[in-house]
């Protein structure tokens, strides 16, 4: 299909570490001409005008996954736009991993925890209900969802506010809809302001190509134990310059049947912990994304997009609520955005966005205690945004472009607090009264919350006839962020990017940036009451406690890719980062309350190989990371997050026979614990073992049951196929399980 790439916004720039600009300098003064002569760059010419604003691009995109012949030289320069302006992916001025449409579907991805759970340098922990992500050995800690992580949908933030927290299930978007994802590893809050922090995940969505196409599926997996039915689909239209697109997903996912194993010595004073195993734990996610857009020359171009997404699932891993059979967490999420772009000359563009969302825990959300059905608990917070921006593209010289933006949000959060209703009568109270917990009459029940942002972005080619090959990028933006009475002190972030073609096969970056992050409102404003046990407490609803401070980060990365031998892609890069202020959570009485604790660094390398010949590819990546701890590597693992990890695939197209197969391995160490889990434990560090998983997927190709003009596609596949046994690291005396073996089948026709 037809591919437009809806341009996220951007922002801003500064000077980079000394170092950063040593090592560029030594790469540079290493090229020898010999490499010039033998690769026969061509004549340099006068260069065409900056192209700021690319227009729709209608033509297919170069997708290496599509057709295994295709040369691994267009795999390298795909276009992104995640890490500024449309720019080829090898000089791009972020580390930028990308997930294609066809790697989607050969692999039968259904959500963004399997697209996130293969891409080298994040780590995923599923507790079943929240997922949450770790980069580069940073872990947000207790329920921390994607809290640092920007999720973007065609550059818009999609996430939960009140949490920070993107569901990253079936619900977020129908896998449908999405073209590709881009994931920008190290800071970017230059480019997108708070909480662009360790990474930016962007999911491209698709474009319809000429006329109505449409495409229904029908799906199911199987555990041991229970069986998970699903359904999706898409149709789309589109006629001269306006198109339409819609997408659903609604599945039902089991996960009845699984037990705890134990991880450390002090549980053996809960024995009981293990005698018991999942019941009735279901998940009902569902999602719908809409999308409709029209441009002409005179008024210039105009998208709306927006989505529907409820995370439902019953919490039987639940912190309080363990093994219960009744904890169900239903949260239901609302976005929109509108886009209006156009040329105002020749060099120069406009673009202005409004968008809103809300979002909230619907009627359905029960909480209940371990052992306890005498109450249920409701949480009672959601929230009612309004975002918006507009910036000026300006390229006063060849070698020369200019972006300057504004951006703002405000965000009205009821803060979170708990509702005990009584199922049966407990002294003075009968069935079905209602008692709000640790909200007092003069508490404030919600607070406003507001974000607004300027930035400068800058790109050129300073020598176009000396150094044709060499592109810098420098973006710098100011951001003032208050949260209710706390205003933060004003926030800046920086970066520089310097990416070089040393030749037609090679190129090098480095990159270097200071990005921030916010506590959301929940870690500032929470209440306890679910049982007064296991809660986060907000940290400004504690006397005397010090306001919590936004984390910064500071990260340097030099990275190389290139060919080898025309069968063969090779990209690799170290990084140093350095978190500060870091937020953490420490003890409160019988709860949590998040806190800055200091700083944390660490160092490591990220590397991927590909092989392409014929029917016939394969994939390597692997990850090595250390914790510097006093000056000295530390080989200690963090918390939820292992120090080496790698993946092994193998792909083989028989098409004559309409089949494709693919299989991997995935391999991790040991992961550290989390800090509260080794406080239970009389505070012995302990870790979680290593573990290798198998993965097996066959797919048709070209099969036409229903007639040329349409396609049938059938998937079968085995996830870890030896059923290996392992835990994730937990909270409240445990570790979550996981789901083992899983067998999965599709059935997909298009029309």
């Amino acid at each position: 299909m037809n591919s437009w790439n809806p341009k996220p916004m951007h922002g801003p720039c500064r000077s980079v570490a000394a170092r950063a600009l040593v090592v560029l300098s030594l790469l540079l003064s290493s090229r020898v001409h010999a490499d010039l002569e033998t690769e026969s760059l061509p004549a340099p010419a006068p260069p065409p005008p900056i192209d700021l604003a690319p227009p729709i691009d209608l033509a297919p995109p170069i997708d290496p996954a599509l057709d295994l012949q295709v040369s691994l030289e267009d795999l390298l320069n795909i276009k992104v736009v995640t890490a500024g302006a449309k720019e080829e992916r090898s000089l791009a001025s972020a580390n930028i991993f990308i997930v294609t449409r066809a790697e989607i579907e050969q692999h039968g991805y259904r959500s963004l925890v399997e697209v996130l759970a293969n891409v080298p340098g994040l780590y995923v922990v599923d507790d079943l209900v929240t997922p949450s992500v770790a980069v580069r050995g940073v872990s947000g800690g207790l329920d921390a969802g994607t809290r640092i992580v920007r999720m973007m949908i065609d550059g818009v933030q999609v996430n939960f506010r009140p949490d920070l927290a993107a569901f990253l299930g079936p619900e977020y978007i129908p896998m449908e809809a999405v073209e590709r994802v881009e994931i920008a590893k190290g800071p970017l809050s230059a480019l997108y302001g708070a909480n662009a922090f360790l990474a930016t995940v962007n999911v491209i969505t698709r474009s319809p190509r000429a006329g109505v196409t449409a495409e229904v599926a029908a799906r199911s997996s199987w555990t041991r134990y229970a069986g998970s039915p699903g359904t999706s689909g898409l149709v789309a239209f589109k006629e001269g310059r306006t198109y339409f697109l819609s997408a659903f997903t609604v599945d039902r996912s089991d996960r009845s049947g699984i037990g705890l194993r134990q991880t450390f010595p002090a549980q053996n004073n809960t024995p009981q912990l293990f005698s018991s195993r999942s019941v009735n734990d279901i998940a009902r996610p569902q999602g719908v994304f809409l999308s409709v857009g029209t441009s002409s020359d005179r008024l210039g171009s105009f998208s709306l997009a927006g989505g529907l997404q409820q995370m439902d699932a019953m919490g039987e891993f639940s912190l309080n609520s363990l093994l219960t059979h009744r904890n169900r967490l239903a949260i239901q999420n609302i976005w929109s955005n509108l886009r209006w772009e156009r040329p105002w000359s020749t060099s120069g563009n406009v673009a202005v966005t409004l968008g809103a969302a809300q979002g909230g825990p619907t009627h359905d959300t029960s909480l209940y205690l371990t052992e306890s059905r005498s109450s249920m608990y409701q949480p009672n917070y959601s929230y009612r945004a309004l975002n918006g921006g507009a910036y000026v593209e300006w390229a006063p010289l060849q070698r020369l472009s200019l972006r300057l933006g504004f951006d703002g949000e405000l965000d009205k959060e009821d803060v979170l607090y708990y509702t005990q209703v009584f199922n049966v009568a407990v002294g003075a109270y009968q069935p079905d009264d209602r008692v709000d917990i640790a909200m007092g009459p003069n508490d404030q029940h919600s607070e406003l919350l507001t974000d607004l942002g300027g930035y400068l972005q800058a790109t050129s080619k300073p020598f176009p006839y000396r150094l044709p090959g060499l592109r810098l990028t420098g973006n710098i933006r100011l951001d003032s962020i208050a949260q209710g009475d706390i205003q933060f002190p004003l926030q800046t972030s920086w970066r520089l990017a310097a990416a070089y073609r040393i030749s037609r096969s090679w190129s090098a970056k480095v990159v270097g940036g200071h990005a921030f992050q916010t506590p959301s409102a929940v870690l500032t404003f929470a209440r306890p009451g679910f049982g007064s046990v296991g809660n986060i407490v907000g940290n400004a609803t504690i006397a005397g406690a010090p306001t919590l401070r936004p984390q910064t980060i500071d990260s340097v990365e030099i990275g190389a890719s290139g060919r080898l031998l025309r069968l063969f892609v090779l990209e690799g890069s170290v990084f140093y980062q350095r978190v500060q202020d870091r937020i953490e959570f420490v003890r409160y009485g019988a709860n949590y309350r998040a806190a800055n604790q200091g700083s944390i660094a660490a160092a490591g390398f990220e590397g991927t190989l590909r092989f392409s010949h014929r029917r016939y590819s394969s994939y390597l990546t692997g990850c090595l990371q250390r914790t510097i701890a006093n000056g000295e590597l530390s080989n200690q693992p963090p918390a939820s997050y292992p120090n080496a990890f790698g993946l092994l695939g193998v792909d083989l197209a028989v098409p004559e026979l309409r089949f494709h197969v693919n299989g991997e391995v995935r391999w991790l160490s040991a992961r550290g614990a989390s800090q509260a889990n080794i406080s239970l434990n009389n505070e012995e560090p302990y870790t979680l073992p290593s573990y290798a998983v198998l993965n097996a997927t066959v797919s048709s190709v070209g099969l036409h049951l229903l007639g040329q003009s349409t396609e049938t596609r059938l998937l079968v596949g085995v996830r870890n196929l030896l059923n290996a046994q392992f835990s994730e690291a937990g909270y409240g005396g445990f570790d979550f399980p996981t789901l083992g073996r899983v067998f999965v089948m599709e059935l997909r026709q298009l029309f």
